[in-house]
């Protein structure tokens, strides 16, 4: 746990999917202090792995700016590179990533990450499991940051773009091998729907496709074209 940092790339905490917190990342250290930050906002807390009345390990996790994580969190998956925590039949779930040098080394994330540092998109498709929501987010700008924001632009009365909305975009490879990126609002954000970890579909230096598969056989579908 301590040698590297841990993506959070889904929570449920008593029943809510917390989406802001995705790409967020934990860091474990000595004495049992943990850090969870974004790159702009650190909180720390307390960690420690004990066992439940059940027998089963768990890492209790206390987080005073953060209650979505503070919890006793049930280990149901140990991997070398992914950590899964939940109660079977609950509506709690909160599974890791492992990320030991930001993906610093694969050429394939370095030439992604290339692509979206400062430049603008817009959104072609978006859909919640098949249903439209394209019309609601279509008519904005996106642009994304080298330092991982999303801002949301909007032309106003003026002919001026202005900002509406501000977000993060991260990109990653799982521990599956495959490519994702994390987009994430906070909840108060109109487009706190956007948010989730995609998996990276199809990508070139003008389009980019992304896919989420819901809980129930469902799936969200991104779609985000060069300006």
């Amino acid at each position: 746990l301590k040698e590297c940092s841990w993506i959070i790339k889904r929570v449920f905490n008593e029943g809510q999917e917390i989406k802001r917190l995705l790409g967020f990342e934990f860091n474990f250290e000595a004495e049992g202090v943990v850090t969870l930050s974004n790159g702009d906002i650190v909180s720390q807390g307390s960690w420690e792995i004990g066992t439940n009345e059940q027998g089963r390990l768990v890492m209790a996790i206390t987080m005073g700016d953060e209650p979505g994580v503070s919890f006793s969190w049930p280990l149901s998956e140990l991997r070398q590179d992914r950590l899964k925590f939940e109660i079977p039949g609950t509506d709690y779930e909160l599974v890791l990533e492992r990320n030991c040098d930001n993906d610093n080394t694969d050429e394939d994330v370095t030439w992604i990450r290339g692509l979206f540092n400062d430049t603008q998109w817009e959104l072609a498709l978006f859909s919640q499991n098949e249903d439209p929501l394209t019309e609601a987010y279509g008519a904005y700008t996106y642009q994304f940051g080298m330092d991982g924001t999303l801002t949301v632009l909007e032309m106003n009365a003026n002919m001026e773009m202005q900002e509406i909305s501000a977000g993060m975009w991260y990109v990653y490879r799982n521990s599956d091998g495959k490519l994702e990126m994390i987009i994430r609002f906070g909840s108060e954000s109109n487009f706190y729907p956007l948010g989730n970890d995609y998996l990276i579909l199809e990508v070139d230096e003008s389009r980019l496709e992304l896919k989420h598969e819901n809980e129930y056989g469902g799936y969200d579908h991104l779609v985000f074209e060069k300006k």
